[in-house]
């Protein structure tokens, strides 16, 4: 299979794509990442890793960066773990925060309808659910209280409003 895997550098995506590496499977990984917020040394690099990960560095906002990759390597899984992971700045920077996490995610969305894409895996965050009180679950209701925990949010509803009719 071939999984692509975006903000593969970063926390999250650097343990999926290792999960993914030591299961042992035969899968190809499309590492992406502009390397903004993770660094290159965080993805395996010997072993099955040589011979099974593919790394891509550029801005999912670039369309014809991320199209090109996804017309060369049609991912059949995408784990979506790039973001700006900046809650407490969110305030302070609206714009940049929406406009990467929200549009990087519809254009990646975009891609995923256009190349068949099987199963699209999103990174969400609790800031989805603002000042309720915790436990969360995935059974109550998004109420964002930043620009960050709106941007993940309407992610959210754009993968259910995409997901459901085009089966990922």
């Amino acid at each position: 299979m071939r999984i692509m895997v975006t903000g593969s550098c970063g926390l999250l995506g650097s343990a999926i794509t290792r999960g993914i590496i030591e299961s042992g499977s035969n899968d190809v990984i499309l590492a992406v990442d502009d390397l903004s917020g993770g660094e290159l040394e965080n993805l395996p690099q010997t072993g099955r890793a040589k011979d099974c990960l593919h790394f891509y560095r550029g801005d999912l906002l670039n369309e014809k960066f991320i199209e090109e990759v996804f017309a060369s390597e049609r991912p059949e899984v995408v784990y979506h773990c790039a973001a700006v992971a900046r809650e407490g700045a969110s305030e302070f920077q609206p714009l940049k925060i929406v406009k990467t996490n929200a549009l990087m995610s519809a254009i990646l969305l975009e891609l995923s309808v256009k190349y068949k894409v099987r199963r699209f895996i999103f990174t969400s965050s609790m800031s989805i659910y603002g000042n309720q009180k915790p436990p969360f679950d995935e059974s109550l209701k998004a109420r964002p209280v930043d620009p960050y925990g709106s941007s993940k949010t309407l992610t959210e509803q754009l993968i259910q409003q995409l997901g459901e009719p085009h089966e990922f």
